[in-house]
């Protein structure tokens, strides 16, 4: 007899609390945070080179400018 009642006022209560999260991100005009199974998953590895023609490929010809070397040292130490 117990067991139904709590299966019941869990689901309640995790409607309610999904109907608070989408009414803040209503009233402050935000996304409401997406699911674990609507998260975007990486296409390569981590670690990995962009492919060939990707923008943030590096062109080794074209030497770093003044602030690209500040940040990369910036990286490196960091």
């Amino acid at each position: 007899m117990l067991r139904p009642l709590r299966t019941l006022a869990r689901r309640c209560l995790r409607d309610c609390w999904q109907a608070l999260v989408l009414y803040g991100a209503v009233a402050t005009q935000t996304q409401p945070p997406p699911q674990s199974s609507q998260l975007p998953r990486s296409p390569q590895p981590p670690g990995s080179l962009p492919g060939p023609g990707h923008p943030e490929r590096l062109c080794p010809e074209q030497p770093l400018s003044p602030l690209e070397r500040l940040l990369d040292r910036e990286l490196r130490i960091g």
